[in-house]
């Protein structure tokens, strides 16, 4: 058995696994493998879906000269035996839900996107990084997008606002919950995050919240759950390569 930790990721499109179902089934034909040629590497790209997932196994390489010495010339000689020969030495496993997206390869996590926006440029989705902790989150975070707020209406009738802002409402007509954005699109000190986070986080009115902002390799939030940024699951592997029909049944 191998150990697979895939990366956990949100993603920032509606219906992302209903836009992937229909580009493979109207614009790609359902092809049982697919060729995907990108910056110089060539992707082979095999799925399998049903109503609560798609999953990837994505193959790539590149075409490798085989390099031969010429003892009389004292010369190098790099020479491809094909370009239709792709010696396909890695894989990795990509696996869209209806809530989450999965990836064994966080520097790969883009390419199935790019593959669905090539076949429908209307689609465009980007995945937001799920942070496992606060730290982590600082670590990572150059600049914070938002942070949004959802609470019991106490937040802001009685205290986040002007206390004397609800007085003249009828408390029977306000509503349960109230959900608020606050955008910020610039660095913010370590010491704010850290007080904002833990007081959001700390029993209260606070109903869930989510703190984005961007990191060097993009989006990266974190929320009230915390949610762990990775999955493990253990795959065999046949002749050093695994198979997508024991990837799908376990995942």
């Amino acid at each position: 058995m191998s150990i697979v930790r895939m990366f956990n990721y949100i993603p920032e499109c509606v219906d992302l696994l209903g836009a992937g179902k229909r580009i493979l089934k109207e614009k790609l034909q359902n092809k049982e493998i697919i060729d995907y040629p990108l910056r110089g590497t060539t992707y082979t790209i095999r799925h399998m879906m049903d109503q609560d997932k798609i999953v990837f196994l994505v193959s790539y390489g590149k075409s490798k000269p085989n390099r031969c010495y010429n003892r009389n010339q004292k010369t190098y000689d790099d020479n491809v035996l094909s370009d239709e020969i792709i010696h396909m030495t890695n894989q990795f496993i990509f696996a869209i839900y209806q809530d989450k997206v999965l990836c064994s390869d966080h520097n790969k996590r883009n390419i199935i996107l790019n593959l669905l926006h090539e076949a429908d440029k209307e689609f465009s989705c980007n995945l937001l990084a799920v942070s496992t902790s606060i730290d982590d989150f600082i670590k990572q975070v150059k600049s914070i997008e938002s942070i949004s707020i959802t609470a019991t209406n106490d937040l802001f009738i009685g205290e986040f606002l002007n206390p004397d802002w609800g007085d003249d409402l009828d408390a029977k007509e306000r509503p349960e919950t109230t959900i608020v954005k606050m955008d910020f699109k610039r660095a913010l000190k370590e010491s704010y995050l850290i007080k904002l986070y833990n007081k959001l986080k700390a029993p209260s009115y606070i109903k869930s919240f989510n703190i984005k902002g961007e990191s060097s390799d993009g989006f990266i939030s974190i929320n009230e759950e915390s949610v762990v940024a990775k999955e493990i699951f253990e795959f065999e592997k046949e002749e050093g390569y695994y198979e997508i029909e024991e990837i799908f049944s376990k995942m």
